[in-house]
This record gives C-alpha cells, sequence and structure tokens, in this order.
C-alpha cells in the first residue's frame, strides 16, 4: 500500500461523517492546496511551533492589559491552535512520504485533534476566569505562569505531526522510539526498550501528551525502513 492509501483507510474509519467548518478555514485549505509541499525539516516544524508559541503569548499580553477578556483570549487560542494543527496534520504525512497539497481530510483530522483538545482548553479559560492565575495582593495576571501553560498547546503540535506520520505510512511500517533528553520521565525509557512497534501497536507517540512528560516529551518515532 502506498502512504496515501494507508491515510485514506484511516481516514475512513476516524473522521466524523458532517464536521462543522468555518468558511475561512475552508478558504484557507483552498489556498494551501495551491502550493506544492515538500517534505519539512525539523527546523520548519519547530518555527510553526515557536510561532504559535509567540502568537499564544502575545494574546496573553494582551489579555493582561485589558485588551483582551478570558473568552476573547479563548477564541483566538482556538483558531490560533486550529490553524496549526493543519499545517502539523500536513507536515506529519510529508514526513510519511505523502507530499500532495494540503485538502479536506487534513482539515478534518485537525478538527478531530481540536475536538480533544478543547476540553484541556476549556480548563484553561476557566481557570483564568476564577482567579487561579491572577496575583491575590496586586491582582493582577500572573503572566509568566499563563504563557507556560498556553506553551502545552503549542507543543502538542509535535503529536499531532508523529500521529499523523505513522497514520499516513504503510500498515507493515515497522517504529522505533529514540529518548532524547538527559532526564527523561519514566514511560519514555520503557516504550524505546520495548520497541521497535508496528504503527497501528504504538501505544502513543511522542508529543500526544499521554507519557508522564505529556507535550514536552523530546522523543522522536524513526521508520526503521529510513534507516
Amino acid at each position: 500500500n502506498s502512504p496515501r492509501s494507508g491515510r485514506n483507510a484511516v481516514h475512513r474509519v476516524r473522521l466524523p461523517a458532517n464536521p462543522e467548518l468555518s468558511v475561512a478555514i475552508i478558504a484557507q485549505l483552498a489556498v494551501q492546496a495551491k502550493r506544492s509541499p515538500k517534505k519539512p525539516t525539523d527546523a520548519q516544524f519547530g518555527k510553526l511551533v515557536t510561532g504559535t508559541i509567540d502568537r499564544l503569548h502575545d494574546y496573553v499580553d494582551q489579555l493582561a492589559a485589558g485588551e483582551l477578556n478570558p473568552l476573547e483570549f479563548g477564541g483566538l487560542a482556538r483558531s490560533e491552535l486550529r490553524n496549526a494543527h493543519l499545517q502539523a496534520v500536513v507536515m506529519g504525512r510529508n514526513l510519511a512520504g505523502d507530499l500532495s497539497p494540503a485538502e479536506l481530510d487534513d482539515q478534518l483530522f485537525a478538527e478531530l485533534v481540536m475536538q480533544e483538545q478543547d476540553q484541556y482548553l476549556r480548563r484553561f479559560i476557566a481557570d483564568i476566569e476564577n482567579g487561579r492565575y491572577t496575583d491575590a495582593e496586586e491582582e493582577v495576571l500572573k503572566i509568566a505562569q499563563v504563557k507556560q501553560r498556553a506553551s502545552y498547546y503549542a507543543h502538542r503540535l509535535r503529536g499531532t505531526a508523529n500521529d499523523v506520520m505513522v497514520l499516513a505510512s504503510d500498515s507493515t511500517d515497522m517504529w522505533a522510539w529514540h529518548q532524547l533528553t538527559i532526564e527523561p520521565c519514566d514511560d519514555c525509557p520503557r516504550l524505546e526498550a520495548e520497541g521497535p512497534y508496528q504503527g497501528d501497536l504504538l501505544p502513543t507517540k511522542p508529543g500526544m501528551g499521554r507519557t508522564q512528560c505529556r507535550t514536552s516529551c523530546g522523543c522522536v518515532l524513526v521508520r526503521l525502513r529510513d534507516g
């Protein structure tokens, strides 16, 4: 099976029948479809993550300055993350070898990710509204703490790209989990030692938030046939 046929088979099973897509996102998808994507580099993916973090931090600064209320901040954060996850989906399948432009399936998969992430984002907004991040004495927002938590949502982009990279690859491909951090969590060395894995038997993927290090995971997946 080609990476494309493998990916489409996954999407037929996992995608919702009638997702709600905004006109703006569909328009963005159409623009991206005119491009000819190439296999992304680590630097390009890093730029996606850091750029998303920077924009989320800008929204935090506006929140602290009183230019946004928590609900407005949440709306902007959702929009930013939705667009970033779309790019991460495309990059993930590009890494698997499917270099076709962005298409509707990519948007639908990004929507699935956002459905999962929205429960955490809602808690974040509620914590801001309830004063968890407000200095009790000075009655100001604890900007550094809010920015740190906002960054976790951007780091989840790695999980999306890794998930799609595996799903878009051949179902018989084997994957090695490599932990690169000096002080890994308890889960990652075990995941490395128990590999390699066939794609559908991977317990999770780095950055998906399902290890003790959550979205801060510094591990990578290596497809064995790539060497």
